[in-house]
């Protein structure tokens, strides 16, 4: 079934006359997965949420006044895929943005204002990294005066984390690195490159994955402005084994928690979140 099958449904007296509502429906169409999902609402778009996936993306709408309806201005959270089509919806008030780089030129008419951003989310996939990333994320960074959170997903390592070194901020001050597959964890060297970067140098809220327990003493002695370390380490014994015993709620029996409390100032706050992961958090005192 198309979209225009299923929006012709809606193409009735009952639903534009009587009802007086205009319905769009998004139909995302992939052959990588031999999938085809659509997503239907009325017009105008009254949710908080929008995702446009990187599928085959195509729309059709039962408003015959569609550029009406194009500003989705109560969208606050929105997930911008790569390989995305141009797109002619605009969204104004984005304060929470997942997006892919590299993007193409029309990523601006969609989103032209990051004033009211406080959190970016940027996925790179190795095999589409350039050197055009770095100017791109930079570029969004400068319009983007209340930035506080940046979190950057790559997909196997890429070039040694260049990308944090060339990238500025006055606003940001929580940083999420996730890096998958087996270069994930950022050992010595890395560390000591993140500690030296600008966004390092005034990082307060940090989550990353060490490759040993010694970076963790060194992102903490040596970050002048952080107060909150969330940490998963390559050589936590407790995270090679089904987490199941209760004592572990209070720290009892946890090698690397015991580790650490004996290294750090008996004021820090030191906990395992043992519900779906492994990370230690430490708050810096």
């Amino acid at each position: 079934m198309t979209e225009d099958e299923i929006i012709d449904t809606y193409r009735t007296k009952f639903w534009i006359e009587e009802r007086q509502w205009f319905v769009q429906c998004d139909f995302n169409n992939s052959n990588e997965f031999q999938i085809a999902c659509f997503d239907l609402f009325t017009l105008p778009y009254n949710f908080n949420r929008y995702f446009y996936r990187h599928y085959h993306h195509s729309s059709a709408s039962t408003n015959p006044y569609n550029d009406d309806y194009l500003v989705f201005d109560r969208v606050k959270y929105l997930i911008y895929e790569y390989k995305f089509p141009p797109c002619n919806i605009h969204f104004p008030n984005i304060r929470w943005l997942s997006l892919s780089i590299p993007f193409n030129d029309k990523f601006f008419t969609v989103i032209s204002k990051f004033d009211r951003l406080n959190s970016l989310y940027i996925n790179i996939n190795y095999t589409l990294f350039d050197d055009s990333v770095a100017p791109q994320l930079q570029l969004i960074v400068n319009q983007a005066p209340h930035l506080r959170l940046l979190g950057l997903r790559l997909w196997e390592q890429l070039n040694d984390r260049t990308l944090l070194k060339e990238i500025t901020s006055n606003s940001i001050r929580q940083l999420i690195l996730q890096t998958y597959g087996r270069a994930g964890s950022y050992n010595d060297e890395e560390c000591t490159d993140l500690i030296h970067t600008p966004l390092g140098r005034q990082c307060e809220t940090l989550s990353i994955k060490t490759k040993n327990r010694k970076n963790i003493l060194d992102l903490i002695n040596m970050m002048p402005n952080l107060q909150a370390l969330n940490v998963e380490c390559d050589d936590d014994t407790l995270s090679r084994r089904y987490m199941g015993d209760e004592t572990l709620q209070d720290n009892k029996n946890d090698e690397l928690i015991e580790w650490l409390q004996n290294q750090l100032p008996s004021t820090f706050i030191i906990r395992r979140y043992t519900f779906y992961d492994y990370t230690i958090r430490i708050w810096i005192r």
